[in-house]
């Protein structure tokens, strides 16, 4: 096929997401995805055949987690409206009919639904603060429960009389790893702080009297189970008769619901960067189900995951496999696909499987998933890709730009650098304070260890990213002992002092600079790379969306203009693409291009 048409086949893969079990477990609620298309679709599972119930290009733009009403008759969605894009509420019946359920200035975020399915819990997200509302959708009240602070998420009581959720606080500057738990009633009166052993707790679940928690502690099991006691009321009675962790010491988990009375389903992040399922007994003891390297994860929290006959709804994929939906059974350590992936227009044609890798790096290793090109008995060209958050770790998953650059003839390594390593629980503080600095260090250690091996053409290593990733690129290039040769930088940071200072700046990426910098604007600015501009000495690429919600454009315009002021030639030693798209664009076929046609004249 074409280039053109090799990048629409990519952009137009189909796959399934965010798939969640209903009441009785015989029905399972999806996204299929194919390009910009998106519909919410319901499969029965006993037959394994699905009908679409709403979305497409003449529907509603849906998104975020999906819920099912308690009575199993409906499904709730998110959908976004207007040229703001404001997200609302959405219930889809099982015939098609869609209807508004919450409708508000700003993004309205579903965190739980009553078991009566009349009460709606919703984050109302405005003007860079969550609060916490409760919705009756007999009477169409709407009820805010939390007025003031920041509420990272939150569940109901089982009859629906008291709310549990966390929170950090009335400025929301403390972030997550210093969140409270705290409990109202169901009219957001007599707030109480549960008192528990630790900081940074988030709500999954409520069941019978016991909440599922995550905590985001280091070097402790984080699911933990909250067995409370009191009158119900959420007055200063109830109090915690038991708290119980349960989990790896090392490594990160994520509780996703409870199963039965004694057991805790989460999922683990393996060293290999996988994701697997294991389910904790609250009496002692744990099993890591068996599944194939990839990604094997839950779409709901506290809910969805389990089928009418005990079996587990596991949303799967891996370097080579779209996404699917399985049906795992955990007693026989046996798998059935609901939703089988599809390779859509490349039919038999596979793509390439990745392989771990551990690389040493001073103090430390480094991850990174390597994808190494069909051998043409040439060395290869690499493009080293960094993660749009320094926190986040990149899992074996397929990725469909990663297989269009493997068909052009690069090999791909996708690293995990010190902060992102999440599977190791520790890892997760080794950036404070090392932003810009340790993190740097890593990402230079894996070209050293590229340029040694001898598959690999040293001449050609490139570095590409986005928001975070873009400032990696960034920074890469601008060291004296580059092995870079060339780098495309996608919405990054170039100037720290500037982007915490701009209020269009995504709040979120504001409290990690203040944490993971410790608030030294000194440090902020020797750590920018608008700074250092003269010690560019490799072409480089800043491309930008105008709409992109977390990094302002004026990042990218900055760095543009102190690159002209630095004496560099704009088309020739650097190059500049501002786009009117949103924060997909480098998902869209000009992004492709521009990525693909940059390297191709530049490594």
């Amino acid at each position: 096929m074409s280039e053109q048409q090799s990048i629409e086949a990519f952009l137009e893969l189909p796959g399934a997401r965010a798939g969640v079990a209903s009441p009785d477990g015989e029905r399972v609620a999806f996204y299929h995805e194919q390009g910009q298309n998106r519909e919410l679709c319901v499969l029965d599972v006993a037959t394994g055949e699905y009908e679409r119930l709403a979305g497409g290009e003449s529907g509603p733009q849906m998104g975020g987690h999906l819920a099912w009403r308690g009575d199993g008759e409906a499904v709730l969605c998110h959908a976004r409206r207007g040229p703001d894009q404001t997200d609302d509420i959405y219930a889809v019946g099982l015939d098609g009919g869609v209807r508004p359920v919450v409708t508000r200035d700003g993004r309205c975020l579903l965190t739980d639904v009553s078991a009566d399915s009349r009460q709606l819990l919703f984050l109302h997200e405005r003007e860079g603060e969550n609060t916490l509302c409760r919705h009756d959708s007999r009477t169409g009240e709407t009820v805010q429960l939390v007025t003031q602070g920041n509420v990272q998420g939150a569940k109901m009581s089982p009859d629906g009389e008291r709310v549990a959720y966390t929170t950090t606080g009335e400025t929301g500057g403390r972030g997550v790893e210093s969140a409270d738990v705290r409990v109202v009633n169901r009219r957001g009166e007599n707030p109480v702080e549960l008192p528990l052993e630790r900081t940074g707790v988030g709500i999954r679940g409520w069941t019978e009297g016991r909440l599922l928690v995550d905590s985001r502690g280091v070097d402790q099991p984080s699911c933990g189970v909250i067995r409370l006691g009191g009158d119900g009321t959420g007055d200063a009675t109830l109090c915690i008769e038991s708290e119980r962790w349960v989990g790896s010491d090392t490594h990160r988990e994520h509780p996703i619901q409870f199963l039965g009375t004694d057991r805790v389903l989460a999922e683990r992040v393996t060293e290999r960067a996988t994701l697997v399922p294991v389910v904790h007994s609250l009496t002692g003891g744990a099993t890591v189900l068996s599944v194939d390297d990839g990604v094997a994860d839950f779409a709901g929290e506290g809910y969805g995951a389990t089928l009418a006959d005990g079996s587990l709804l596991v949303g799967y994929r891996s370097p080579d496999t779209t996404a699917g939906l399985y049906r795992y059974d955990p007693v026989a350590g046996e798998s059935q696909p609901l939703f089988e992936p599809d390779s859509g227009a490349f039919g038999s044609d596979p793509f390439v499987d990745a392989e771990h890798v551990a690389i040493e790096s001073g103090d430390g290793s480094v991850g990174g998933i390597l994808y190494r090109r069909s051998e043409t008995g040439e060395p290869s060209p690499v493009v080293v890709r960094v993660s749009g958050s320094p926190r986040r770790t990149t899992l074996q998953r397929f990725d469909p730009s990663t297989q269009y650059l493997l068909r052009r003839g690069y090999s791909v390594l996708w690293v995990n650098q010190r902060g992102a390593t999440r599977y190791l629980r520790s890892g997760q503080e080794s950036l404070r304070g090392e932003f810009g600095s340790g993190d740097q260090r890593d990402i230079a250690a894996v070209a050293d260890w590229l340029a040694g091996r001898d598959w690999v053409d040293e001449s050609r290593l490139g570095i590409t990213g986005r928001h975070y990733g873009g400032y990696c690129a960034y920074m890469q290039l601008l060291r004296d002992d580059t092995r870079f040769a060339a780098g495309v930088a996608w919405a990054g940071l170039g100037n720290l002092v500037a982007l915490h200072r701009n209020e269009a700046t995504d709040r979120r990426v504001r409290d990690e600079l203040e944490q993971l910098l410790k608030g030294d604007k000194g440090t902020w600015r020797e750590r920018s790379p608008v700074e250092h501009l003269e010690r560019l000495r490799t072409p480089l690429a800043v491309v930008h969306a105008v709409e992109d919600s977390n990094i302002p454009v004026e990042q990218s315009r900055q760095m543009r203009t102190a690159l002209r002021e630095t004496g560099f030639e704009e088309g020739d030693e650097f190059e500049y693409h501002e786009l009117a798209e949103s924060e997909t664009a480098s998902r869209t076929a000009v992004g492709y291009q521009i990525l693909g046609d940059f390297l191709d004249r530049r490594l």
